[in-house]
Protein backbone atom coordinates (compact mmCIF):
# COMPACT_ATOMS: atom_id res chain seq x y z
CA UNK A 1 0.00 0.00 0.00
CA UNK A 2 1.46 4.02 -1.21
CA UNK A 3 1.39 6.58 1.66
CA UNK A 4 -1.77 8.00 -1.05
CA UNK A 5 -3.67 5.00 -0.17
CA UNK A 6 -3.08 5.22 3.55
CA UNK A 7 -5.73 8.11 4.92
CA UNK A 8 -3.99 10.44 7.62
CA UNK A 9 -7.17 12.16 8.36
CA UNK A 10 -11.06 12.85 7.75
CA UNK A 11 -12.20 15.99 8.05
CA UNK A 12 -15.93 16.41 7.71
CA UNK A 13 -16.26 13.01 5.93
CA UNK A 14 -13.25 14.36 3.13
CA UNK A 15 -10.17 12.03 3.40
CA UNK A 16 -6.46 13.36 3.31
CA UNK A 17 -4.02 11.20 2.44
CA UNK A 18 -0.33 10.49 4.85
CA UNK A 19 1.70 10.44 1.20
CA UNK A 20 -0.45 14.51 1.00
CA UNK A 21 0.35 15.72 4.33
CA UNK A 22 3.68 14.41 3.85
CA UNK A 23 4.36 16.34 0.79
CA UNK A 24 3.38 19.52 1.99
CA UNK A 25 5.61 19.15 5.28
CA UNK A 26 8.77 18.27 2.23
CA UNK A 27 7.73 21.59 0.10
CA UNK A 28 7.47 23.50 3.78
CA UNK A 29 10.65 22.05 5.21
CA UNK A 30 8.53 22.08 8.38
CA UNK A 31 7.62 18.48 9.98
CA UNK A 32 7.40 19.07 13.89
CA UNK A 33 7.24 15.37 14.45
CA UNK A 34 10.88 14.83 12.77
CA UNK A 35 12.10 18.17 14.67
CA UNK A 36 11.12 16.52 17.92
CA UNK A 37 12.22 13.02 16.75
CA UNK A 38 15.53 14.73 15.90
CA UNK A 39 15.56 16.38 19.33
CA UNK A 40 14.80 13.17 21.11
CA UNK A 41 18.22 11.06 19.40
CA UNK A 42 20.08 13.77 20.26
CA UNK A 43 19.69 14.15 24.00
CA UNK A 44 19.55 9.68 23.68
CA UNK A 45 23.33 10.33 22.05
CA UNK A 46 24.49 12.91 24.77
CA UNK A 47 22.53 10.83 27.64
CA UNK A 48 24.59 8.08 26.46
CA UNK A 49 28.14 9.99 26.17
CA UNK A 50 27.41 11.41 30.15
CA UNK A 51 26.57 8.02 31.26
CA UNK A 52 22.77 9.69 32.66
CA UNK A 53 20.47 7.12 33.10
CA UNK A 54 16.74 6.90 34.03
CA UNK A 55 15.85 5.24 37.54
CA UNK A 56 13.14 3.28 38.12
CA UNK A 57 12.37 5.60 40.89
CA UNK A 58 12.41 8.93 38.61
CA UNK A 59 10.10 6.99 36.26
CA UNK A 60 7.16 6.39 38.83
CA UNK A 61 7.61 9.79 40.01
CA UNK A 62 6.93 11.53 36.46
CA UNK A 63 4.20 9.03 36.17
CA UNK A 64 2.81 9.60 39.40
CA UNK A 65 2.83 14.12 38.37
CA UNK A 66 1.53 13.49 35.14
CA UNK A 67 -1.55 11.81 36.77
CA UNK A 68 -1.92 14.15 39.65
CA UNK A 69 -2.19 16.68 37.13
CA UNK A 70 -4.74 14.96 34.92
CA UNK A 71 -6.78 14.47 38.09
CA UNK A 72 -6.51 10.43 38.17
CA UNK A 73 -6.15 10.19 41.48
CA UNK A 74 -6.50 5.66 42.05
CA UNK A 75 -5.67 3.16 39.55
CA UNK A 76 -9.23 2.65 38.21
CA UNK A 77 -9.17 6.45 36.67
CA UNK A 78 -5.32 5.77 34.87
CA UNK A 79 -6.83 2.67 33.38
CA UNK A 80 -10.15 4.16 32.11
CA UNK A 81 -7.80 7.30 30.87
CA UNK A 82 -5.09 5.03 29.20
CA UNK A 83 -7.97 2.82 27.85
CA UNK A 84 -9.93 6.07 26.22
CA UNK A 85 -6.59 7.32 24.09
CA UNK A 86 -5.71 3.88 23.39
CA UNK A 87 -2.33 2.91 25.27
CA UNK A 88 -0.78 1.15 27.62
CA UNK A 89 0.87 2.03 30.88
CA UNK A 90 4.21 0.99 29.24
CA UNK A 91 3.97 3.31 26.27
CA UNK A 92 2.63 5.98 28.73
CA UNK A 93 6.61 5.36 30.71
CA UNK A 94 8.14 5.42 27.60
CA UNK A 95 6.51 8.60 26.80
CA UNK A 96 7.86 10.01 30.45
CA UNK A 97 11.53 9.01 29.64
CA UNK A 98 12.47 11.37 27.06
CA UNK A 99 11.25 14.46 29.57
CA UNK A 100 13.45 13.01 32.04
CA UNK A 101 16.66 12.35 29.98
CA UNK A 102 15.37 16.17 28.73
CA UNK A 103 15.63 17.48 32.69
CA UNK A 104 18.89 15.76 33.31
CA UNK A 105 20.91 17.32 30.95
CA UNK A 106 19.33 20.78 31.10
CA UNK A 107 20.77 20.22 34.83
CA UNK A 108 24.08 18.94 32.82
CA UNK A 109 24.45 21.70 30.40
CA UNK A 110 23.43 24.74 32.45
CA UNK A 111 25.87 23.53 35.79
CA UNK A 112 28.16 26.15 37.17
CA UNK A 113 27.26 28.19 34.18
CA UNK A 114 23.94 30.03 35.56
CA UNK A 115 25.67 32.99 37.58
CA UNK A 116 28.10 33.91 34.95
CA UNK A 117 25.24 34.24 32.10
CA UNK A 118 23.44 36.04 34.47
CA UNK A 119 25.93 38.46 35.82
CA UNK A 120 27.22 38.79 31.74
CA UNK A 121 23.43 39.79 31.00
CA UNK A 122 22.24 41.61 33.59
CA UNK A 123 20.66 44.19 31.86
CA UNK A 124 18.38 41.84 29.90
CA UNK A 125 16.74 40.96 33.93
CA UNK A 126 15.97 44.27 35.00
CA UNK A 127 12.60 44.86 35.50
CA UNK A 128 10.27 47.77 36.13
CA UNK A 129 6.83 48.32 38.11
CA UNK A 130 5.12 50.16 35.22
CA UNK A 131 1.17 51.46 34.69
CA UNK A 132 0.09 52.62 31.15
CA UNK A 133 -2.73 54.95 30.05
CA UNK A 134 -4.16 53.57 26.26
CA UNK A 135 -6.07 55.57 24.19
CA UNK A 136 -7.55 54.65 20.34
CA UNK A 137 -6.97 58.34 19.48
CA UNK A 138 -2.75 59.75 19.54
CA UNK A 139 -4.92 63.26 19.57
CA UNK A 140 -6.32 62.16 22.53
CA UNK A 141 -2.93 61.00 24.53
CA UNK A 142 -1.09 63.85 23.51
CA UNK A 143 -4.17 65.89 25.88
CA UNK A 144 -4.14 63.59 28.50
CA UNK A 145 0.01 63.90 28.81
CA UNK A 146 -0.87 67.75 28.82
CA UNK A 147 -2.36 67.15 31.44
CA UNK A 148 -0.42 64.86 33.43
CA UNK A 149 2.82 66.70 32.91
CA UNK A 150 1.90 70.35 33.03
CA UNK A 151 -1.61 70.54 34.40
CA UNK A 152 -0.50 67.94 37.38
CA UNK A 153 -3.66 65.39 36.51
CA UNK A 154 -3.10 62.19 38.39
CA UNK A 155 -1.72 59.66 36.20
CA UNK A 156 -3.69 56.76 37.74
CA UNK A 157 -6.93 58.48 38.19
CA UNK A 158 -7.01 59.62 34.21
CA UNK A 159 -5.81 56.12 33.18
CA UNK A 160 -8.69 54.52 35.53
CA UNK A 161 -11.26 57.04 33.59
CA UNK A 162 -9.96 57.41 29.79
CA UNK A 163 -7.46 53.79 29.27
CA UNK A 164 -9.29 51.76 26.93
CA UNK A 165 -7.40 49.06 28.17
CA UNK A 166 -9.76 46.98 30.29
CA UNK A 167 -6.86 44.32 31.72
CA UNK A 168 -5.48 47.28 33.59
CA UNK A 169 -7.63 50.05 33.86
CA UNK A 170 -9.63 49.11 37.31
CA UNK A 171 -6.32 49.32 38.59
CA UNK A 172 -5.40 52.62 37.94
CA UNK A 173 -3.16 51.45 34.30
CA UNK A 174 -1.16 49.34 36.44
CA UNK A 175 0.68 46.62 35.10
CA UNK A 176 2.83 45.24 37.42
CA UNK A 177 6.57 44.07 37.38
CA UNK A 178 7.42 44.08 33.64
CA UNK A 179 10.80 43.07 32.28
CA UNK A 180 12.80 44.50 29.17
CA UNK A 181 12.54 41.22 27.14
CA UNK A 182 8.43 41.99 26.68
CA UNK A 183 8.53 45.34 25.87
CA UNK A 184 9.48 46.58 21.80
CA UNK A 185 12.53 48.07 21.59
CA UNK A 186 11.08 51.36 21.23
CA UNK A 187 9.20 51.39 24.90
CA UNK A 188 12.32 49.85 26.79
CA UNK A 189 14.66 52.38 25.45
CA UNK A 190 12.22 54.97 26.87
CA UNK A 191 10.92 53.29 29.79
CA UNK A 192 14.61 52.01 31.61
CA UNK A 193 16.46 55.36 29.97
CA UNK A 194 13.97 57.63 32.03
CA UNK A 195 13.87 57.65 36.00
CA UNK A 196 11.48 56.43 38.69
CA UNK A 197 8.24 58.48 38.79
CA UNK A 198 8.38 59.75 34.95
CA UNK A 199 6.05 59.53 32.38
CA UNK A 200 7.48 58.32 28.70
CA UNK A 201 5.61 58.06 25.57
CA UNK A 202 2.97 57.87 24.22
CA UNK A 203 3.98 55.04 21.87
CA UNK A 204 2.33 53.21 19.20
CA UNK A 205 0.47 49.96 19.76
CA UNK A 206 -1.69 47.65 17.97
CA UNK A 207 -4.60 49.00 19.70
CA UNK A 208 -3.48 52.86 19.79
CA UNK A 209 -1.81 54.84 21.63
CA UNK A 210 -0.12 54.74 25.43
CA UNK A 211 1.33 56.59 27.76
CA UNK A 212 3.24 54.83 30.49
CA UNK A 213 4.10 55.81 34.51
CA UNK A 214 7.54 54.21 35.62
CA UNK A 215 6.53 53.34 39.16
CA UNK A 216 9.62 51.81 40.18
CA UNK A 217 12.70 49.85 39.26
CA UNK A 218 13.28 46.60 40.49
CA UNK A 219 17.21 45.31 40.84
CA UNK A 220 18.20 42.45 39.13
CA UNK A 221 18.58 39.58 41.64
CA UNK A 222 19.30 36.13 40.82
CA UNK A 223 15.74 34.62 41.90
CA UNK A 224 14.33 30.69 41.45
CA UNK A 225 12.43 32.11 38.77
CA UNK A 226 15.35 33.46 36.92
CA UNK A 227 17.66 30.52 37.25
CA UNK A 228 15.32 28.15 35.90
CA UNK A 229 14.71 30.71 32.99
CA UNK A 230 18.89 31.26 32.59
CA UNK A 231 18.46 27.47 32.48
CA UNK A 232 16.02 27.24 29.98
CA UNK A 233 18.60 29.84 27.97
CA UNK A 234 21.47 27.63 28.02
CA UNK A 235 19.69 24.35 27.59
CA UNK A 236 18.58 26.14 24.33
CA UNK A 237 22.23 27.20 23.34
CA UNK A 238 22.87 23.61 23.57
CA UNK A 239 20.34 21.79 21.70
CA UNK A 240 20.96 24.18 18.82
CA UNK A 241 24.68 23.33 19.10
CA UNK A 242 24.21 20.32 19.07
CA UNK A 243 21.92 20.35 15.86
CA UNK A 244 23.95 22.11 13.99
CA UNK A 245 26.95 19.63 14.51
CA UNK A 246 24.70 16.76 13.97
CA UNK A 247 24.74 14.90 10.42
CA UNK A 248 20.64 14.90 9.65
CA UNK A 249 18.99 13.15 6.61
CA UNK A 250 16.11 13.02 6.59
CA UNK A 251 15.56 10.05 4.25
CA UNK A 252 11.64 9.72 4.09
CA UNK A 253 11.37 12.56 1.35
CA UNK A 254 12.66 9.77 -1.28
CA UNK A 255 10.41 7.56 -0.43
CA UNK A 256 7.32 9.54 -1.74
Amino acid sequence: MSLREITALKVNGQEISLGKILNQARIHNSFPLLDERIELELLNQAAMELSLEVTDEELQAAVNQLRLSLGLYSAADTIAWLERIGIELDDLEEMMIPKIIRRKIRENVSKDKVDKYFNENILSFEEALLSQLVTAEEGEIQELKYQIKEEGADFNSMAREYSIDETTRLAGGFMGTVTRSVLDPETEAGVFGASAGDIVGPFKTDSGYRLIKIENFKKPALTDDIIESIKDILYRQWLVNQRRKASVEVTLWSQL
